[in-house]
């Protein structure tokens, strides 16, 4: 994959709110990604990967809760409005040990507003940093 993080150009009468650097994290993020095996515990369980981390992933409730929920999903599916009521009684009922970790997993075929909507996202993080 091409890295195009360096071909971004900022033009802020028309980028107030951020779109366009959150934009640029992403694909950074993205191009870093890389097909590999599964890693495998000593267990035989399959891990996450990447790890978990706190400072990178998106968490609501306590950091670091005792566990941890790392959810893959996409903004403006049909599946993501029943998900997010489900992370909402997760976080109700266990407010002080679990906290959620929200990955973006768009199919942009399946969902084409799912990629806007994620970055859209990225833009409001980044506004509140």
């Amino acid at each position: 994959m091409t890295d195009v993080t360096e071909s971004l150009v900022v033009d802020e009468d028309l980028d107030r709110y951020g779109a366009e650097e959150a934009a640029g994290e992403l694909t950074e993020r993205i191009n870093q990604v890389q097909a590999s095996a599964v890693r495998v515990a000593d267990d035989g369980r399959a891990l996450l990967s990447p790890p978990f981390d706190a400072a990178r992933d998106h968490v609501d409730g306590p950091v670091p809760g005792r566990m941890s929920l790392v959810v893959f999903g996409a903004y403006g599916t049909p599946a993501s409005r029943p998900l997010a009521n489900v992370l909402r009684r997760v976080g109700e009922q266990h407010a002080t040990t679990v906290d959620v970790a929200w990955r973006h997993f768009p199919d942009p075929i399946a969902h084409p507003h799912a990629v806007v909507l994620a970055l859209a996202a990225e833009a409001a993080a980044a506004a509140v940093r």
